[in-house]
């Protein structure tokens, strides 16, 4: 009888790994798409600010970035909230699956923590890749203004070698 019980819990215990794992896999994707959106957004906005502190006119960084003035400041604090927002939409989404049904699925349970966690991830990795997206981009319009290539450096961090 106790053998049969640990191999019961061990499967029970793989069952769950599985579930976690494929949400994890299927979360990294997500986040991962979801981020380099967000990463170029913000990459242009990083720009854009460090293009303006080099007194490069608006026009010029409007043109450059694809972003309009309003653009501009409305989306730095935008990008913020949106980041947040999503994260209290997946945690109340969670809260009500539970207190609407008691026996929730422990496996969906189980995947659904894991596509939380692998977004997370993916996510963040999308948002660096985006961000070098956008920085090459900007860097590339930069130069067809013929904007001194040191002053490029020093606006999207990136050196010569990466964009030219």
């Amino acid at each position: 009888m106790l053998a049969t019980k640990m191999i019961l819990e061990k499967e029970f215990r793989n069952r769950m790994e599985h579930s976690f794992i494929l949400g994890i896999s299927f979360g990294l994707d997500k986040g991962r798409e979801e981020g380099i959106v967000k990463g170029i957004e913000l990459g242009k906005l990083r720009d854009a600010k460090n293009m303006l502190k080099e007194n490069i006119s608006l026009d010029i960084v409007e043109k450059v970035t694809g972003l309009k003035e309003e653009e501009i400041v409305i989306w730095q604090g935008y990008l913020g909230f949106l980041l947040r927002k999503d994260e209290r939409i997946m945690l109340e989404t969670l809260k009500v699956m539970l207190e609407e049904n008691s026996t929730y699925n422990i496996m969906d349970h189980a995947e659904f923590q894991g596509i939380d966690h692998g977004k997370k991830v993916g996510m963040k990795y999308g948002k660096i890749e985006g961000m070098l997206v956008a920085k090459i981009e900007d860097a590339k319009n930069m130069l067809k203004e013929n904007i001194d290539i040191d002053i490029i450096e020093r606006v999207t961090g990136l050196k010569r070698e990466q964009f030219m």
